[in-house]
């Protein structure tokens, strides 16, 4: 009876590559522009909560059981806080993958994520919540418009961020790079002449999961994915009894001298806690994947990801063993500057514990 049912689950199974699009950010709703003091309390984290706005496809899947919660965490591992600056903030594209605790074989253990960081401007956020009060708003109009000439120099310069997110049982990091850049620069464009919503259903049903007879499917042109689509994409995979391969980019970890990349393989293979620390989303969590890749056909089975949430910094003095990617700088302890170490601010007891510290930012490792 259970195989009985483990084929019919297999059939019943999405075969397209996307399994979801995800969107996080806050409602123009939950902005009250009230709040915007000058002493800029709107900049400390918690002043506002991302939530998950749009998921398509909007249904649940039976195959898959990743709270949105938790990817929400590791899209925001620093915490939700808004950004000044002179000029709009660059997208931050990073990638990270969880297991899956519903999984009927090896092709959906483990549910990969490709994700970008934008910016949109906190005026637009006002502009779109007094549209909608329009009405409620009329017979106080004058002193709105007072009340808004006061807070318009605190506005200027302010971004909200989010997170455009897609999960694939295959990592093709590069290649869903390529359509959320096409996504993101396609939405900030005056010329929108197809339904986004249209675009990413286009994605997720259009794009097939490449079968393994095959190794790959080639998106043409005339696929049109997006309006005079103007791009090709291959989404290949290994083929079988081949080294396990994908569009990370590997040259990252040259960045580390030979030595230094030998040590940090040797202790991820003998598995001993180690702890990747870089400012940059991308850089680490391309550095980290890459590393991780190299240990095929070994797989690593204590707690691992490639960017760690700030509230799960716990995980580093409870587990005996972890890999982590840490979205912050690494600090030298006893530095002349006296900032406080990741491991201080976050109170962390590790006096008993040898981890290699591996900073990305300065391509050096330190056991700690």
């Amino acid at each position: 009876m259970s195989k009985k049912k483990t084929k019919e689950e297999r059939k019943s199974r999405s075969q397209n590559l996307i399994e979801y699009f995800y969107l996080f950010g806050v409602e123009p709703d939950s902005i009250n522009v009230d709040r915007f003091d000058k002493q800029k309390n709107y900049l400390q984290k918690g002043f506002l909560i991302p939530d998950l706005l749009s998921k398509f496809p909007p249904g649940e899947k039976s195959d898959i059981n990743i709270d949105t919660r938790i990817v929400k965490s590791h899209c925001f591992p620093k915490g939700y806080t808004l950004v000044t600056k002179n000029v709009a903030p660059v997208e931050e594209f990073f990638y990270f993958n969880l297991d899956n605790m519903i999984s009927i074989d090896s092709s959906d253990k483990v549910l990969y994520f490709a994700c970008v960081q934008f910016y949109e401007p906190l005026t637009k956020y006002v502009k779109i919540k007094n549209l909608k009060n329009k009405t409620k708003n009329k017979p106080n109009e004058n002193i709105r418009k007072t009340k808004s000439k006061k807070k318009d120099s605190l506005l200027d310069n302010v971004y909200i961020p989010k997170v455009l997110c897609i999960s694939s049982f295959m990592p093709f990091p590069h290649e869903f790079k390529v359509l959320l850049t096409k996504l993101i620069n396609y939405s900030k464009s005056e010329k929108i002449i197809y339904p986004i919503e249209k675009i990413i259903e286009n994605m997720v049903y259009g794009i097939p999961r490449p079968p393994r007879a095959f190794f790959d499917v080639h998106c043409k042109k005339n696929i049109s994915l997006f309006p005079k689509q103007d791009f090709e994409l291959d989404f290949q995979i290994s083929e079988l009894n081949q080294y396990c391969s994908y569009s990370y980019k590997y040259q990252s970890i040259f960045n580390f001298c030979i030595e230094d990349i030998l040590d940090i393989y040797k202790s991820l293979l003998l598995e001993a806690p180690v702890l990747f620390f870089c400012s940059k989303k991308e850089l680490l969590t391309n550095v980290f994947e890459s590393f991780m890749i190299l240990l095929h056909p070994f797989e690593y089975q204590n707690p691992h990801v490639s960017i760690l949430p700030d509230i799960n910094a716990g995980m580093i003095e409870m587990a005996p063993s972890f890999v982590f990617g840490i979205n912050h700088e690494w600090v030298i302890p006893g530095n002349n500057e006296k900032r406080p170490t990741y491991f201080q601010k976050f109170n962390l007891n590790i006096i008993n514990k040898k981890i290699l510290i591996c900073d990305i930012d300065k391509n050096k490792i330190y056991k700690y």
